[in-house]
Order: structure tokens, then sequence, then C-alpha cells
């Protein structure tokens, strides 16, 4: 049975054609996945294996992004409520209400104005981000330092961040946080990796 493209659990990104080589697939109405949309369909623990990968490859420490420095690379250092300021239009970020029809993601490069002040995109919009922590309700102790680190592995529910292509206004709100099973696949569910160079 085909799986529920939106949800994804199951769902490949990938399908393998007859002449032998892998082809993206298609959203729930046929529209064909388009090699420039953000990545999806990826667990936590693909997209720390990935990371992991990456710093193997390069020989620098790639990792997740620890929820808190998530969301200063999309505030700044003025606490706004989206990455490009306080007040949202829906055509500035992919969310639900962006265009007509059937909301769907888009190319990386398309949301030009979903920029933090750090030159970070599609933070308010298109794919939300796994961060490398556990899910904390209460949050961080205010003033305490922050100290990245990833979830133990005990942890039932991991943090993710930003907003999507199927989201409303208030969850593409810089602030807003929200916790999955590190097993969840789903098509607004991706990652950004970064790595922290030496200054000057």
């Amino acid at each position: 049975s085909r799986a529920d493209p939106e949800r994804g659990d199951h769902a490949y990104a990938f399908h393998l054609g007859a002449e032998g080589r892998f082809h993206l697939g298609h959203s729930a109405d046929g529209i064909p996945w388009q090699p420039a949309w953000p990545v999806g369909l990826v667990s936590w623990y693909g997209a720390c294996a990935y990371a992991a990968w990456m710093a193997d490859r390069t020989d620098r420490p790639w990792r997740l992004l620890h929820d808190l420095e998530w969301e200063k690379a999309a505030r700044g250092v003025d606490g706004r409520h989206y990455p490009w300021g306080d007040y949202l239009d829906p055509t500035w970020a992919r969310m639900n209400q962006s265009h007509r029809g059937r909301p769907e993601r888009a190319a990386v490069t398309d949301m030009t104005v979903d920029e933090s002040p750090y030159g970070v995109r599609g933070l308010g919009g298109n794919v939300r981000d796994w961060c490398a922590n556990g899910y904390d309700r209460s949050g961080p102790e205010a003033g305490a330092p922050v100290v990245p680190q990833p979830a133990d592995i005990d942890e039932p529910y991991r943090m993710s961040r930003g907003g999507s292509w199927s989201s409303g206004s208030a969850l593409c709100r810089a602030a807003s946080r929200f916790a999955s099973s590190p097993e969840t696949r789903i098509v607004g569910l991706g990652f950004r990796i970064a790595w922290a160079g030496a200054s000057g």
C-alpha cells in the first residue's frame, strides 16, 4: 500500500527507475519533487549520521545545532519574532498561506525575505529543522550558559525548530519549539548542520 506522502513515515524520496537509476518521487498531488527543495523525510538519527559522515569527510566538526543556537541564528540579538523582523506577510516565507492551492515546498533560494540577520535562509518556513538536543518543556534557566550537547539516547523526544510549508503564521515564529520522536520521518522536517570555525 502507498504511504501518505504528507506523513512520510514509510515513504521514500527516491525511487529506482526501470533503467536502474534513482529518481525523486512525487507529492500527494503528483507534483514532481525538485532537487532544489530542502531535504525532508530524514529521522533525527539519519540527520546525526549525515553530520558525522560530513565531519569525517571534511575533517571539520559538523553537527546539528542546539535549539538555542538555532534560535539565535534566526532572531539575532534583538529578539525579533521572525528572521526578517516582527511583521509577517505570508509571501515572505514558505508557509500554508504563501500561495494559492495546496501548500508545497519551495526551492531554498526562492524566499529571499526569509533570511536572518546572519544571512541564514529558510528559518521561518519551508522545512523545520531537527536540533541536537532533547526536548525540555521548561527550557533553559534564564541567564544560564548553554553548552551544546546532543540528546541523551534514552530521551524520548528531540527538539525541532522553524516553520514549514504547511505551518500557519504562529508556528513560523522563531521562538516556536517542537518535540518529535527521533524516529519521525515527515516531509516537513529536515535538518541543517553547522560547525564552529576559528574566529578572526
